[in-house]
């Protein structure tokens, strides 16, 4: 205690040990919370990662699913075209005859009420019972023509076979004669894209993805998303070879976590700015107290025997230093002044004691000389 206070420098003090409390505090606790912020901005991307993957895995299924239903509706739709044999007749008469020739043959060719051999009302007809249904085209195997036919032109029109070119969302489905197995040709039918759009979009969620429907003959019938080449795609086949693609975009995942992390970070910043305020404000009031106690404590022992420790603003362990500290010197004080007091009693008691043997030979001395002087003068 004594060396300390022989080495006490107050300057170095207060820059030294609560300042270094502080520094060595708060750098941990922006370790801490840098790891937790950096942890958790970890955890967002591994959920965004899953549910993105989860996300590709339905919508995945779920197109396999919608193309194959509509490759079956289109194949089912083309083959009732050629269901019987007035049927085909009809059809066969529309590419062989002139317009007027096959209307006046539809007057003429007698058949069942319940069958029609019309190439236009048998067209129309699905027109109306499929909204699904953007166009139809016929090519027969032994025809240079071929009929094409839009939901906005359900009459159609006969257009050369080299001309021809099917539209990208088209199922091209072959017919045969029911009777012979004898291949007809191609009917093609067009899908509306936005029915498979719908069928996604309820799947997908809020989360974009990339679809990519691709035929048998290694053409891309559907394309949804952005195309990009750093995606992972998840791929699918339908029972009749219709390749499926899936994939969400790596910017989605990277661009969500990025924002979240900057978030996390922003407020982690914030509460370390606050958590270090908060900390020099405590610490600088326990410093103020330490230094306030440790100056008195110097006074005193330069011989300020009066001084005592100011206990207004101490707190908690350094209250409790302080009041310690102040009562020790008022017994310290309070036992010197007894001490003093006995030590002046002592000497009192020694000086009468003095008196008290003094009295009596200075009585004595004196009797004697007056005797002395008495026999002296009678002589």
């Amino acid at each position: 205690m004594k060396v300390f206070m022989k080495n006490w420098q107050p300057n170095k003090t207060k820059q030294f040990r609560l300042h270094s409390l502080l520094r060595i505090y708060s750098l941990v606790m922006i370790i801490i919370i840098s790891c937790f912020a950096l942890l958790i901005s970890y955890a967002d991307w591994d959920m965004r990662e899953r549910e993105a993957n989860r996300v590709g895995q339905r919508v995945l299924a779920r197109t396999v699913d919608e193309v194959e239903y509509y490759y079956r509706e289109s194949t089912r739709l083309a083959k009732s075209l050629v269901d019987n044999q007035a049927r085909i007749e009809g059809i066969y008469k529309y590419f062989s005859l002139s317009t007027p020739d096959y209307f006046y043959w539809q007057l003429e060719r007698k058949t069942s009420p319940y069958i029609s051999v019309s190439i236009y009302e048998n067209i129309d007809d699905i027109y109306v019972r499929n909204d699904f249904v953007t166009g139809i085209s016929i090519v027969l195997q032994d025809s240079t023509d071929v009929f094409v036919s839009k939901r906005g032109n359900r009459g159609g029109q006969k257009i050369p076979a080299e001309s021809f070119k099917p539209d990208a969302n088209s199922f091209a489905v072959p017919v045969s004669d029911p009777i012979s197995d004898q291949a007809l040709g191609v009917i093609y039918i067009s899908v509306e894209p936005e029915a498979l759009y719908k069928a996604i979009d309820n799947t997908r969620g809020t989360i974009p993805v990339a679809v990519t429907v691709i035929a048998p003959y290694e053409t891309d019938m559907f394309y949804i998303g952005a195309k990009g080449t750093n995606e992972s795609w998840l791929v699918g086949t339908t029972a009749h070879g219709y390749q499926v693609r899936v994939a969400v975009p790596k910017d989605y995942v990277w661009s969500g976590t990025l924002a979240s992390s900057a978030l996390i970070l922003g407020l982690s910043a914030l509460f370390i700015i606050i958590l270090y305020m908060t900390l020099r404000r405590t610490f600088s009031d326990y410093q103020s107290q330490v230094v306030d106690l440790v100056d008195s404590i110097q006074a005193i022992t330069k011989g300020e025997q009066t001084k005592r420790i100011d206990t207004d603003k101490k707190d908690q362990e350094l209250l409790l230093i302080a009041e310690s500290t102040n009562d020790m010197l008022d017994r310290l004080e309070s036992n010197i002044h007894d001490i003093y007091q006995l030590e002046l009693n002592q000497k009192d008691a020694n000086m009468r004691a003095l008196q008290a043997q003094i009295n009596p030979h200075f009585m004595y001395n004196t009797l004697e000389f007056a005797d002395v002087r008495g026999d002296g003068k009678s002589k």
